[in-house]
């Protein structure tokens, strides 16, 4: 019908636009208008383009962006088209265009959705909630109880967190890393020392109750936060710095890998310095004086690395009343350790070498 009123006006046939997902694009007045007619045929002929005008990339990719849109939008909303139609490529006869039917009021399998976002339905971990009793205040304080939401994979960490970030803006916890690197977030979970950041609360948790407090054997500053300073302070009366005998200009001294010295170092080298394992000594809670396991274990991988020269002094400042004969082989710090290290393993080798030093006559 269009050709022939054109053919009677004394025009040409229409120059077919191009088609961006099934949609006829036609420049309007204002350039970027596209026509929203459905293809009436499968085969769209090609014709060339007139010779007098010029082509515009430009607004015909601007006029497909706009197509896509319009297309994106009218597929979220309505979810249901009447045809999907698909591209082959060209032949020499011109650009086909594939249509599939498909019935009134089916949609198709890619879009078979609805329009309204679906309901969410929360885990049912999240429907439960968490009685958690933090420990505020100093040496003094008391235990503070909180309402916590359950959430799945949840640890100890996220827990305190969440307190106070949502709670109690006032709690003062002590935290790096979040991932088992640091243990600067070491605390007592429910009576047991622990890293908080790899403690999950399915595996910790007692009547669906938690009860977070600092660290034992350690002074309390405020809330959970400790004073680690009695800590490190027994390393240094433990001589646990290296001295070794060579300068920076010497050559690297290694040990070998398969020597049995290597082998006891490596035991005890991977101690970050957490203090858990001193939080869980018993010793340590009856006799403040008592060096602890981390120090101990420090210098036992400094006895037996054959690099070091302070071997006997180092031996002389852990065999007293605080040193390694205080040690009564409870294992407890072996047993807490998150790093599976085994001070208990180097303060009994340490007895042995302070022995054998003795016999000799050095101590």
């Amino acid at each position: 019908m269009h050709r022939r009123r054109r053919a009677r006006q004394g025009r040409g046939p229409r120059r077919a636009g191009p088609v961006v997902h099934g949609f006829v694009l036609r420049r309007g007045r204002d350039g970027d208008a596209v026509r929203r007619g459905r293809l009436h045929g499968a085969s769209v002929p090609h014709r060339p383009v007139q010779r007098d005008r010029q082509s515009d990339p430009a607004g015909h990719q601007a006029q497909r962006e706009s197509a896509h849109r319009a297309h994106d939008v009218r597929a979220y909303r309505r979810g249901c088209f009447g045809f999907i139609e698909k591209r082959i490529n060209p032949g020499s006869g011109g650009r086909q265009v594939a249509r599939l039917h498909v019935p009134h009021g089916e949609r198709a399998a890619h879009l078979r959705r609805s329009a309204r976002p679906p309901r969410v339905r929360p885990h049912a971990a999240l429907r439960k909630r968490l009685k958690v009793a933090v420990w505020k205040g100093a040496a003094q304080g008391s235990f503070q109880e909180f309402d916590v939401p359950r959430q799945p994979s949840q640890t100890v960490l996220d827990v305190v967190t969440y307190i106070q970030r949502r709670l109690d803006s006032s709690l003062a916890y002590r935290y790096a890393c979040r991932v088992g690197m640091c243990g600067s977030c070491a605390m007592t979970v429910n009576g047991v020392p622990r890293w908080t950041c790899r403690t999950h609360v399915d595996k910790v948790l007692h009547n669906e109750a938690l009860r977070i407090e600092p660290l034992k054997n350690l002074p309390i500053i405020r809330d959970l936060v400790t004073d680690m300073s009695a800590f490190f302070d027994k390393w240094a009366r433990a001589k646990g710095q290296f001295a070794g005998s060579r300068t920076k200009r010497d050559a690297f001294a290694p040990i070998a890998s398969s020597s049995p010295e290597r082998a006891d170092i490596d035991a005890g080298i991977e101690c970050i310095g957490c203090a858990v394992c001193y939080s869980a000594c018993d010793v340590v809670a009856w006799n403040p004086d008592y060096l602890g396991p981390a120090a101990l274990n420090r210098a036992w991988t400094l006895v037996k690395d054959t690099r070091d020269q302070r071997t006997v002094e180092r031996l002389r400042a852990v065999a007293g009343d605080a040193g390694v004969h205080s040690c009564h082989t409870h294992m407890s710090c072996t047993e807490r350790c998150p790093k599976r290290i085994s001070p208990t393993a180097g303060i009994a080798g340490l007895k042995r070498a302070i022995l054998k030093s003795a016999l000799k006559g050095e101590l």
